[in-house]
């Protein structure tokens, strides 16, 4: 895990040797809260910790019934 401290429109650039390049912006900072922007390129699927977590449940759930 890497932590990291910015400020606001400051950047962090996820990117592999194959040239797959993710980039998330720091856009609003407010009461504990943090906005970002997130670029990936098309096919990468991005989602908050509690969606992922439920299509994971739902995966799991549609292969035990197959």
């Amino acid at each position: 895990m890497l932590s990291l401290v910015r400020k606001k429109d400051q950047k962090v650039i996820i990117y592999d040797d194959k040239g797959l390049n993710i980039e998330i912006t720091i856009k609003l900072l407010r009461n504990k809260r943090v906005t970002l922007n997130i670029e990936a390129p098309k096919g990468i699927k991005i989602d908050r910790e509690e969606i992922y977590i439920s299509k994971q449940k739902t995966a799991q759930k549609q292969k035990g019934s197959v």
